[in-house]
């Protein structure tokens, strides 16, 4: 499901005790767009409050969360990546990170609003995106709340350098970027996603199993039609 859309880069830095979500939603307004990509890129956090994936109540519901889980004091930032867009007309922002504790220990999850910047505050670079509108909706294949992008006008724009993309289920994932570079006419691309999940992984030592494995950052390039 692939949007091609023009794209500004934008830093933001957010300071201790700015709440997270509350920032990036504001930044719809402060870019006027519909949709953004984020990825983190140094700081801290302050309070979390955080859900992990786990099994639903049924096949027509595969999956669901955890009850939520809190940490009070600062951690450090590994990864973190957001999508920020709409849900019901709403600005709605969501947000997989990973982070170190005081005493070494790495956790991550889906951050829940609520969450602050911590001591050294956040580093966040922004990806707007003017011709394509983030709606997170009910996906029918399952059951499940996602985003996926919807174009802002009927008319193609005239320059696009970017094409935002929701890869469907079941995908492999590096075949589906090179099909989204070259449907939109790219020979090379940087890849960023902002997030989302796998049904296992696979890695160089060993593979990663169900109920989901949820990234929080994920990249790559493309050049002369190969990904990496």
């Amino acid at each position: 499901v692939s949007v091609p859309t023009r794209c500004t880069e934008h830093v933001i830095e957010l300071s201790e005790g700015t709440d997270l979500f509350a920032a990036l939603e504001r930044s719809l307004t402060d870019f006027s767009v519909s949709g953004i990509i984020a990825e983190f890129v140094s700081g801290q956090f302050g309070h979390t409050d955080y859900v992990h994936p786990a099994y639903g109540e049924d096949a027509e519901h595969p999956m669901s969360f955890t009850e939520a889980f809190r940490v009070e004091s600062p951690t450090e930032l590994r990864h973190a990546s957001a999508t920020i867009g709409f849900r019901e007309d709403t600005p709605f922002c969501h947000i997989h990170a990973s982070w170190t504790a005081a005493d070494g220990d790495t956790r991550g999850g889906h951050l829940l609003p609520g969450t602050l910047a911590g001591p050294s505050g956040l580093t966040i670079r922004l990806f707007a995106l003017p011709d394509a509108r983030l709606l997170s909706e009910v996906d029918p294949e399952t059951g499940f709340s996602a985003f996926a992008p919807t174009p802002t006008s009927s008319e193609t724009p005239a320059s696009p350098d970017a094409v935002v993309s929701r890869v469907r289920p079941g995908e492999i994932l590096d075949e589906a970027a090179l099909d989204i570079c070259r449907n939109a006419g790219f020979e090379s691309a940087e890849v960023t996603a902002s997030l989302g999940s796998t049904t296992g992984a696979v890695f160089t030592d060993g593979t990663a199993s169900w109920p989901a494995v949820e990234f929080t950052h994920l990249s790559g390039t493309v050049t002369d039609g190969q990904s990496t």
